[in-house]
């Protein structure tokens, strides 16, 4: 199996991770992908604007540069998924898995990444620019060179992250830790 067409149906609690290299259709815009497993499968520029994939399971997936906005991920699993350049502004991302993943270059700007689980990530160059980071932990992560401006960071973790060149203007913060200047603004 090459391609898989999913465009404009509902696939919920689908798995679809036993095709190796699956190589998704290129436009899913929309698509509910609720609860589906793709660990491991190729979306690497695919437009999943406005889906709706709660709880599915990304884990090694190629994404990189997926068009994401606006897309409903709540708790999704994208431990080990390679997210460079993808777009996932406005996104709600509540309780998404990031651990080991690598962020560089991403958008997340307006997006809800409250509780989110950033564990180890490379997000080098990514943009939160206005995200809710209540509760998220991006303990160890790489956030060199990363654009926080008017971010939202209540209760959230910075522990061993790296932060060199982190852009923090108007950031939001309380009861954050990890990083020096949290208790100073």
């Amino acid at each position: 199996m090459t391609m898989l067409a999913l465009t404009m149906i509902g696939v919920s609690s689908g798995n679809v991770s036993a095709a190796p290299n699956c190589n998704l259709a290129r436009d899913l815009i929309g698509a509910n992908l609720v609860r589906c497993v793709l660990n491991g499968a190729d979306l690497s520029g695919v437009d999943l604007m406005d889906a709706t994939m709660r709880g599915a399971k990304l884990r090694g997936a190629n994404l990189r540069g997926a068009d994401f906005r606006f897309a409903n991920l709540a708790v999704v699993d994208f431990t080990g998924a390679d997210l460079s350049g993808a777009d996932l502004s406005g996104a709600n991302l509540h309780g998404a898995i990031f651990v080991n993943a690598n962020l560089s270059q991403a958008k997340f700007i307006d997006s809800n990444l409250s509780a989110g689980r950033l564990l180890n990530t490379k997000a080098r160059g990514a943009s939160f620019l206005g995200a809710n980071l209540t509760g998220t932990d991006f303990t160890g992560a790489d956030l060199r060179s990363t654009d926080f401006t008017d971010a939202i960071a209540w209760s959230t973790d910075f522990s061993g992250a790296d932060y060199d060149g982190m852009d923090v203007t108007n950031m939001l913060v309380w009861n954050v830790t990890g990083v020096p200047w949290a208790n100073s603004r």
